[in-house]
């Protein structure tokens, strides 16, 4: 591989891109041959005039655009146009709309904007490491609609909210206008109003798709959509520029650009030798294609960046994915040819996850759980490349599944009760009974199943109904739900030891008191109920039910215009009437409930707070729920909850996503059974029979919100265990950590291995007692396992066996000798053996304490005193008397007559609540249906049932700082206007080592790793604090002559560095201890030495010269050809003014305008000199003056003449520049000022 030497900058370039129309160092691109093209330019094609009910549609033929007329059909025009225009942005090369193609170094430029009304934009971003790794990302902007895609084909970003892969369906159902894909090795951003299209690959390249219908409509660095290659070059103010620096440099977003990156020469080499083989057969076919012309260029810029950010060990990979990416732009029959050969060619293999496969030619449309309903309609591309489903299979999310596994038909339900059908509509209906939910309607039998609802009134809510449980029916087998009952089988009651239950083609969860989920295989039917707010979920497949369902929930066929059909009727749009003919017995006037008058709730109650389940999920439905729920409702926060948990449940089951922190904000959390809690998870549950080998990715299942096991924990006869309690020791059931005995010396327990363990005790002899002790044996009891002894005095005068005595609280059995001299025990007072006096600290009235001295130890009594008990009160007219028997007195209150009382606990002082103190809190009484408010937070009112009159309060419940305020993250100062429940805090500066840090202000964290420090910065859209951490990675690759030396473990400083191991000069190295003459340093000899700081470094001494022959005459002596020593033979040159090589005068003018840039001559200077030629200098001793007197001569200007020359700017402006230019030339003495003769310019010199 040749190469030449860039004199400028004194870096290696490339034979073959030398004079290739793209510059790649100052002195490139400069004196080059003209060379006519490879090619004629493409003519701009000409549109014609279509029949009616056709189109005009651009084609390539060969490899020029033109038009064709093609029929509409019923398909969307511009649609089918998309792609008419591509614009491609792939390392350093960017190819326009218009197939103009130049190379420009990207950083954060504009590639897309709509000209005219800038309704929508793409920009490009990169952001490079301090080691030189760089990546890329794109940026869009539809109307309101702001997304990010990239770095990673992971990293997607939807108005500031990070989105999953596995979402993108539910946001583009909620967004309707944006579509977003992750399709083969691309991420598909397509506007279906504006008609473009954005797709950012695994490589980082940006390819921009317009339909015909934007022609002319568009600028930006991608160019002018209009079919016309020459006006491309168009800035943003309408100036159309002849270079692609200057131009693309007008669309940049910010003033300053990007740190220039150079590839490493072990990285260049990779690149280069990778990249070579696009040349060779049968990746050369790829080259033949359009837009093509420098995939070799292209492919070493992704090599180069890529080993930069993942490493030298990732060159292979690297390779591949490059060559790849280029395969992925050859034209599809070409790719389809070669899609084998290359990559046995090149050793490249493909990768995909379990469940898919790779194709180089895949749909570029492909079908998913959302589209596979849709009409043919033609892709606007051909195919792209990557891992996809196999045939028969579909993506769900990440996933592929057989198409009966999309639950795309779902119904759901709950509250008073709100009904949205499997289409989508909305509709509340009160009614009690049992009512038809969902049933088929074919004759398949195997299809045959059916869904019912049992509403009945609603305990919290009378004169209301809620759907107290379900029936599922399937074939000749049932199962009931109902709420705060057992699930049943066929009237079989289960137990919890029964769960999970596979029974009947039935598989079912139940977590008691929350939730229960019924499964049937055999046709794909997921039916869930929500205890907490009577809910309930119907999932179907519509590809085995399309058009086949009835009930409430409707049919199931994506038009919700005919969802209220009745059972033996026309559509119509009364809900009673519809309701009721779904009644399963009874009739209408059984089963109508007389609700209580509606009354008007201000919207505001329902509005949701904005969550992180916004962009995927519309809130309206629920908050239009929550509405309907309130107007009945006497306990308002549930009613709002019920709506809420609903709105979690489809958050989870659509996006994935979980809202659990918000519900707790809300006041809608709720509890789960021990080593349990809330999340959004697997449909599927991990349990002791499949916790080994359990994988949430293959649950046929959508996720659910609700309670799981902890993590680290497992399902096991319905309760939460660790996975040691799931396996037995033995046949008995021990499990890891139990402890049993097999007899009274043998005691086992069951190890962390599952093995078992017994240990067996060995008693101990029998003591030995004294001549005049006797032993008394203890029979061992309680399980014990020896006898117990004790040596007794031997008894006297036919003593009576003794027992220790019992003794009393403060007493101690001691053993004594009565006159008899037989043993006998007695009790004895042991005051430290008396407990503390214990005094009660609240009294019933009437009750006093006293002290009893009885006994060894004193303790505390009460007793009744009726003295002290509290007289008999009067009320006021609107209160009652009521007594009630207490411990000692009977006790008289006031209640008030026919009203609420309430005690106030709050005031407002200067818009703040405040608590008041215990003393000065106070009494009110508020009639039946009035309101009051305590404090800011508490909304009251009192109601009457019964001849009970009760009072309740809605509380609000501030979002919890406690986050910014507790921990050490950031300083927080409260803001918010007065009046207002809830008080604002805003984070103002952060926090860190013990310090605050304001904003703009970086640190480091003692006793962190040395390479994290910590900046606080102003967040763009809340203005508040943020603390960034950034991490400095270490550049550890260096170069073939340098070896990597880690930091001393007791420096401060976070990476080590390269240090030499040879010494190199010009080019050439040098091991140590070598020597050789300086071509650097001329008149140095050079000894590369080993430094102090390990590295290898070259020392110079200056050259030590030889005697001059003492018969060489002065004429005789000049300089040597290394320029260093005095020799004999060698003439002087004559100094004389003699041109400048024509090469060597480009950009030897320079000038910087702050209006124009950088200026310079780019065309040589004919008739520029300079001065040059040898003249005498000596020195000699002078014996008069005992010292060496010298004479030194210089080759200097004496006479010159005014010329200019032609400056060119950045911005394409020229400008004159005069310059002395030397016409003749004279030997004079050195360290005087010469005489300068100016001359006048001869006629036609410049």
């Amino acid at each position: 591989m040749w190469q030449r030497l860039c004199p400028t900058s004194q870096t290696c370039i490339d034979e073959a891109k030398w004079c290739n129309g793209v510059q790649d160092c100052p002195d490139d691109e400069t004196d080059c041959p003209a060379a006519p093209p490879a090619m004629p330019p493409c003519p701009k094609p000409q549109k014609p005039s279509c029949p009616p009910g056709h189109y005009a549609k651009v084609v390539r033929r060969n490899r020029c655009k033109e038009y064709t007329c093609v029929p509409e059909g019923e398909q969307n025009v511009c649609f089918l146009q998309m792609n008419a225009g591509t614009c491609t942005v792939a390392g350093n090369t960017v190819r326009t709309f218009d197939e103009k193609e130049f190379r420009y170094e990207v950083c954060d430029n504009v590639l897309l904007q709509d000209k005219e009304q800038m309704r929508f934009s793409a920009t490009v971003h990169k952001r490079c490491s301090a080691d030189g790794a760089c990546t890329r990302s794109v940026s869009i902007k539809a109307d309101d609609v702001f997304v990010k895609l990239g770095p990673k084909l992971t990293d997607i970003t939807v108005n500031t909210v990070i989105v999953d892969s596995r979402g993108l369906a539910a946001l583009n159902k909620r967004m309707n206008d944006v579509h977003l894909a992750l399709n083969g090795k691309r991420l598909l951003f397509r506007s279906l109003k504006h008609n473009f299209q954005v797709a950012f690959d695994d490589l980082q390249n940006i390819q921009i798709g317009l339909s015909e219908c934007l022609t002319g409509r568009t600028n930006g660095m991608c160019g002018t959509f209009n079919h016309e290659p020459s006006d491309d070059f168009t800035t943003p103010d309408g100036r159309v520029l002849q270079t692609g620096r200057a131009f693309g440099d007008s669309w940049a977003t910010a003033s300053s650009r990007c740190p220039s990156v150079t590839c490493s020469e072990e990285a260049r080499h990779h690149a280069f030798t990778a990249c070579k083989k696009l040349k060779e057969r049968p990746l050369s076919a790829c080259l033949e294609s359009p837009g093509l012309s420098t995939a070799t260029e292209v492919c070493e810029d992704y090599v180069c960046d890529c080993i930069a950010r993942n490493g030298v060990q990732s060159a292979k990979q690297c390779s591949c994915k490059a060559i790849e990416g280029i395969v992925a732009s050859c034209d599809p029959e070409t790719r389809e040819h070669i899609s084998t050969d290359w990559r046995l060619a090149v050793g490249c293999t493909s990768d995909c996850p379990a469940g898919m496969e790779w194709k180089d030619c895949g749909p570029a449309c492909e079908k998913t759980c959302e589209n596979m309903h849709e009409t043919e309609q033609e892709c606007p591309e051909q195919c792209v490349p990557g891992c996809f489903c196999p045939p028969g299979q579909v993506r769900r999310g990440n996933d592929c599944v057989p198409p009966n596994l999309c639950h795309d038909c779902v119904c759901r339900g709950h509250g008073d009760p709100n009904y949205i059908t499997f289409d989508g509509r909305y509709y509340d209906f009160q009614g009690s009974c049992g009512y038809i939910l969902a049933g088929h309607t074919s004759e398949d039998e195997d299809l045959r199943f059916q869904v019912m609802g049992l509403n009945v009134e609603c305990p919290e809510e009378p004169r209301t109904t809620c759907t107290n449980g379900l029936v599922v029916s399937y074939k000749n087998h049932y199962v009931k739900i109902e709420r705060g009952r057992r699930i049943k089988i066929d009237d079989a009651e289960l137990q919890d030891r029964d769960f999970l239950v596979t029974r009947h083609d039935f598989n079912i969860t139940w977590v008691p008191g929350q939730s229960a989920t019924v499964f049937v295989p055999a046709i794909d039917l997921v039916v869930r109920y929500f205890e907490l707010n009577y809910g309930f979920s119907i999932e179907l497949p519509s590809f085995l039910f399309f058009n086949k369902t009835e009930g409430l929930c409707g049919i199931c066929n994506f038009d919700p215009s005919d969802d209220l059909l009745p059972r033996n009727g026309p559509v119509t749009e009364d809900v009673k009437s519809f309701a009721y003919s779904w009644l399963t017995e009874g009739t209408p006037e059984v089963c109508q409930v007389r609700t209580p008058q509606k009354r008007h709730i201000q919207p505001e109650v329902c509005q949701f707070e904005r969550n992180a389940c916004d962009i995927y999920v519309d809130p309206d439905l629920y908050q239009k729920s929550c509405l309907n729920d309130a107007s009945y409702t006497r306990n308002l926060s549930a009613s709002i909850c019920r709506s809420k948990l609903q709105y979690a449940e489809q958050c989870c089951s659509d996006g994935g996503v979980s809202i659990h922190e918000w519900l707790k904000q809300s006041g809608c959390a709720s509890v789960c059974p021990i080593n349990m809690e809330f999340r959004c998870d697997s449909g599927c549950v991990k349990t002791c029979a499949n916790y080994k080998d359990f994988d949430k990715t293959l649950c046929p299942l959508t996720p659910t919100y609700g309670c799981f096991c902890k993590q680290g924990y497992v399902l096991k006869d319905g309760k939460c265990v660790k996975p040691r309690d799931c396996e037995a020791c033995d046949a008995e059931g021990h499990l890891v950590g139990d402890t049993w005995s097999t007899g009274p010396c043998d005691f086992c327990e069951c190890t962390e291995n599952m093995q078992v363990r017994c240990t067996r005790t060995q008693c101990p002899p029998e003591p030995v007692c004294r001549s005049d002790e006797q032993l008394r044996r203890h029979p061992r009891k309680g399980g014990s396992c020896c006898d117990g002894y004790k040596c007794e005095l031997k008894p006297r005068h036919h003593c009576k066996q003794t027992e220790p005595a019992k003794c009393d609280a403060g007493a101690i059995s001691k053993l004594q000798i009565d006159k008899n001299g037989c043993p006998s025990y007695v009790c004895v007072c042991d005051l430290e053996q008396c407990p503390d006096l214990q005094w009660p600290a609240d009294l019933a009235p009437g009750l006093e304490t006293f002290v009893e001295s009885s006994g060894c130890c004193k303790k505390v009594s009460l007793r009744c005193n009726t003295q002290k008990c509290p007289q008999i009160r009067s009320c006021p007219a609107d209160m009652e008397l009521r007594n009630e028997p207490g411990e000692c007195c009977t006790t008289y209150k006031c209640v008030p007559k026919n009203k609420c009382a309430y005690m106030h606990q709050y005031k407002v002082e200067r818009g703040m609540q405040v608590l008041l103190h215990p003393d000065s809190r106070y009494l009110r009484l508020y009639p039946a249906g009035s309101s009051w408010t305590d404090g800011l937070c508490s909304n009251c009112t009192c109601t009457e049932h019964l001849g009970q009159f009760q009072h309740s309060c809605d509380v609000k419940v501030c979002p919890n700082f406690g986050r910014d305020t507790e921990d050490y993250e950031y300083v927080v100062d409260p803001s918010g206007s007065t009046g207002e429940c809830c008080v604002k805090q805003r984070r103002a500066a952060c926090k860190g080592g013990g310090q605050v840090h304001p904003i703009g202000t970086t640190w480091h964290n003692p006793g962190e790793e040395k390479c994290r420090t910590y900046t606080c910065v102003e967040n763009p859209t809340t203005g508040e604090a943020e603390k960034v951490v950034i991490r400095q990675i270490c550049h550890n690759g260096c170069a073939r002559t340098e070896k990597y030396v880690p930091p001393a473990s007791d420096s401060d400083e976070c990476c080590g560095k390269c240090v030499k191991e040879v010494c190199e000069e010009n080019n050439k190295f040098y091991d140590i201890g070598d020597t050789w003459l300086s071509t650097k340093m001329p008149c140095f000899n050079v000894t590369c030495i080993l430094g102090d700081d390990g590295a290898a470094q070259p020392q110079y001494r200056l050259v030590t010269c030889p005697s001059l022959p003492p018969n060489c005459s002065k004429s005789d002596i000049v300089v040597d050809d290394n320029g260093c020593c005095k020799t004999c033979k060698t003439s002087p040159g004559a100094c004389k003014a003699e041109p400048v090589p024509e090469d060597d005068s480009v950009r030897i003018f320079t000038n910087f305008s702050m209006v124009h840039g950088n200026c310079e001559n780019v065309q040589p200077v004919r008739g520029l000199k300079r001065c040059k030629g040898q003249c005498e200098s000596h020195s000699e001793y002078i014996a008069d003056r005992d010292d060496f007197v010298g004479e030194c001569k210089c080759c200097r200007v004496t006479k010159f003449v005014r010329s200019k020359v032609t400056l060119t700017c950045d911005d394409e402006t020229t400008m004159i520049r005069h310059y002395k230019n030397p016409t003749e030339c004279s030997c004079t003495k050195c360290g005087e000022d010469p005489v300068i003769i100016q001359e006048e310019p001869k006629p036609g010199y410049v």
